[in-house]
This record gives structure tokens, sequence and C-alpha cells, in this order.
């Protein structure tokens, strides 16, 4: 009896770990991050409005933090070379998302 019970475990675990496989699968199908994006690599994300990078931030439903790859901050700059308002605090915004992209990748090597 013990033989089928065993049996019966590692075809139920089988089962558990298609099962799981096939929710990475369907989560990792939308995907929105940016390196998973062929079409994205390469192509540098220009950042002028704290406002607009935030609003960018939207969580990956595959990895949870969403990866947006390179990132170039041209803040906007009045006459006088005063920064415009819509680009005070892009400088934190951004080191904020450096330090937490910096987290994620430890912490996922290969995502």
């Amino acid at each position: 009896m013990s033989g089928r019970l065993s049996n019966l475990n590692t075809r139920l675990a089988k089962v558990e770990q298609q099962v799981a496989d096939r929710a990475w699968r369907e989560r990792l199908a939308h995907c929105n991050c940016c390196p998973q994006d062929p079409e994205c690599l390469g192509i540098p994300l220009v950042l002028s409005s704290a406002k607009e990078f935030e609003e960018m931030i939207v969580p990956c439903s595959a990895h949870g933090f969403r990866d947006l790859g390179k990132l170039i901050v041209l803040p906007l700059v009045k006459a006088g070379g005063t920064l415009a308002e819509k680009s005070v605090g892009l400088d934190e915004v951004v080191a904020e998302y450096n330090r937490r992209r910096s987290e994620f990748l430890t912490s996922h090597p290969g995502a």
C-alpha cells in the first residue's frame, strides 16, 4: 500500500508543479517590464517630469517590480537656468527607482 501512496504523491507533486508553471507563464505573458519587450531594448526612456515617471511605475503582474530598463533623465529648465516646476523632485524619484531596481535585480537574478 505504501508504494501506491508514494506513486500517488509523486504524480500529485508533478501535477502541482505543472499548474504552478502554467500560472507563471500566464503571468509572464502580461509582463510590462521594458527589458522583456524586445522592441524596448536599447531604447532609452526619456523623463522630464516626476509625476510622469511616477505614473509609469505600475507593478508588473509577473515580477511585482516593473523594470523600465535604461533611464535618461532630462529635467526641464526654464530660461535663466532654473528648474521647471514639473521637473522638481525628478532626481529623487529616479534615485528611489534605481535603488529599488538594484534590490530587485539582486534578489531576482535573470529576471
